[in-house]
């Protein structure tokens, strides 16, 4: 099973690298049209999340540029491009004004809403937000914090006006309707761009500290446990009850291809997003049930592959358990 899914792994690498190669040279980058990456990243006053027990004190600082950080080598001195940059711009073409959009994604909403909360005409700019009423002013469905639940999301993305009146909105609508951020996932994350992040999320939870080290174990699965590595040391990250597990398939791809799983802790409730973190619509999770101790900080998922996932994962079905080291 392992080696099936390794051999497919590597296909997927050596494809998409084959796909960015014209051979015939039947066209050249600078044949397209460029825009802007506005870049977000929270400030050290931002907690991460929003405490339900108390909206009115919520707090959401974001901070937007279009610079990102660019890694540094070992030796201090050339960096992952070869030029020495410290820092590089996502202003591709020349930009007017930012636009601050927020999505609601409600606990028990059928349609995911947004709306525009603020634009800024220079940058780096700093959005600063107290308490909840500027999210309701910016929501349709939304009248009064009383419309706030727990387990609602409110996803913070910046849209931009390019200087030759070119409009890149921060969020798309789909066929049924919901409020999509108008950027892949390709963009963000540690692994493929570290430092720059297109979108901010804030989960209406209770107060929550899971972020540390813990360790993995496969407690039983429908297929041999040979199949994983068990135990695993593992991290989870995040903060206010949002967090990512560095990897949720428990090494069924081999050491050097973990896969990220999302999840929530909310007043003690256990929640995932299905789609993995690297590849979310390849690898999907199905949540059968979670089990979260409080004294221990224990958490335990039962989880099946979706019968959408990729690679002979469908229907592999496995009970995952971490504790904190």
């Amino acid at each position: 099973m392992k080696r099936i899914i390794n051999i497919w792994a590597i296909g997927l690498v050596i494809s998409v690298v084959s796909s960015c190669v014209d051979d015939d040279k039947l066209f050249e980058l600078d044949d397209f049209e460029v825009g802007a990456l506005p870049n977000m990243q929270r400030t050290s006053n931002d907690p991460g999340y929003i405490d339900f027990q108390d909206l009115d004190q919520a707090t959401m600082e974001l901070m937007v540029d279009f610079v990102i950080d660019v890694p540094q080598s070992d030796d201090g001195g050339l960096t992952n491009g070869g030029d020495g940059r410290e820092h590089t711009s996502t202003e591709f073409a020349e930009v007017s004004s930012v636009q601050l959009a927020v999505s609601y994604n409600g606990a028990s909403s059928s349609v995911i809403e947004s709306g525009v909360i603020s634009e800024v005409t220079s940058w780096p700019a700093t959005f600063t937000f107290k308490g909840v009423q500027d999210l309701i002013d910016a929501i349709p469905s939304l009248n009064s914090k009383d419309d706030i639940q727990l387990g609602d999301v409110f996803t913070f993305v910046c849209g931009v006006t390019l200087a030759d009146g070119r409009e890149l909105p921060a969020f798309i609508t789909d066929a049924s309707g919901n409020s999509l951020p108008n950027y892949s996932v390709n963009f963000a994350g540690s692994g493929n761009n570290p430092g720059f992040e297109y979108a901010i999320s804030y989960l209406v939870t209770c107060p929550s500290d899971l972020a540390g080290n813990y360790t993995s174990t496969v407690l039983s699965s429908n297929i041999a446990l040979s199949n994983f590595r068990t135990p695993q040391p593992v991290t989870v990250t995040g903060s206010g009850g949002s967090y990512i597990l560095s990897d949720g398939t428990a090494d069924i791809f081999g050491p050097d291809f973990p896969l990220g799983l999302a999840f929530s802790e909310i007043c003690g409730e256990i929640f995932i997003t299905p789609g993995s973190i690297e590849f979310p619509t390849l690898v999907i999770y199905d949540l059968n049930s979670a089990t979260y101790d409080p004294v221990t900080d224990v958490i335990t998922f039962d989880i099946t592959y979706n019968a959408n996932s990729c690679c002979g994962l469908p229907g592999i079905q496995y009970v995952l358990q971490i504790e904190p080291e």
